[in-house]
């Protein structure tokens, strides 16, 4: 049986008891068998594809519809514009569409990426109570980066098993320089000033540090202009 409360499938909020919950999916089903149908009809999609969209859709749908407001319902349109975007051949070789990342303190987190994803070419993508978003900004490439509450606040620990870090691509050393020294002013340990880094295929100018939470973040410049 299903519990009540807390997050399905890396942000999505469950709503009600297991059976208003399965009453709703019981209403919702062929909107989301139609809404995955129309996908069909717009975009080349593989069984698979088609079977997670329509699964999305359900459990998306199921929690809106019993009060909720998850932050996914946002990500999944991303994927539906993601997907048409695939299939017409405007991802421009694209193949992450984005990563979601648990904070235990979601205030310190916008706070804080609100200063450094600027800086790395990010833009706000949207911004919500349960969470938030930043996108590649203007006509850059890249993955989304969805942040979520950690549902017991637990600390992240470098030394397990999960994220080992995010490295951030950007046009220049002197863009390199312009983070660190931001790094430096909120405070944040720095594991690697910037500098050369051959054992790298060059060029390769980089600088590592840690956010607030214990993540290990990189911008890293492969080109040898300032």
């Amino acid at each position: 049986m299903r519990r009540s409360g807390g997050r399905v499938g890396g942000g999505c909020w469950r709503g009600g008891s297991w059976a208003s919950s399965s009453s709703v999916a019981a209403v919702i089903s062929p909107t989301a068998r139609s809404n995955a149908a129309s996908v069909r009809g717009e975009v080349d999609c593989t069984p698979l594809t088609l079977r997670t969209y329509w699964r999305a859709a359900a459990v998306i749908s199921s929690g809106v519809a019993s009060g909720s407001r998850p932050l996914s319902v946002v990500m999944f349109r991303h994927m539906r514009e993601r997907l048409r975007a695939s299939a017409a051949g405007g991802d421009n070789g694209v193949v992450l569409g984005h990563l979601g990342l648990n904070v235990p303190d979601l205030a310190a987190a916008r706070a804080y990426y609100g200063e450094i994803l600027p800086l790395v070419d990010y833009e706000p993508f949207l911004t919500e109570e349960e969470g938030f978003a930043y996108k590649p900004a203007g006509a850059h490439r890249g993955a989304y980066l969805f942040f979520y509450p950690t549902p017991d606040g637990a600390p992240y620990a470098p030394e397990r098993s999960g994220l080992q870090h995010l490295a951030f691509v950007v046009p220049t050393r002197t863009r390199v320089w312009a983070v660190h020294h931001t790094v430096l002013a909120l405070g944040n340990e720095v594991v690697h000033a910037p500098r050369e880094f051959p054992q790298y295929p060059p060029p390769y100018f980089a600088t590592f540090w840690r956010d607030p939470f214990g993540f290990m973040l990189e911008a890293v410049c492969h080109h040898d202009r300032d």
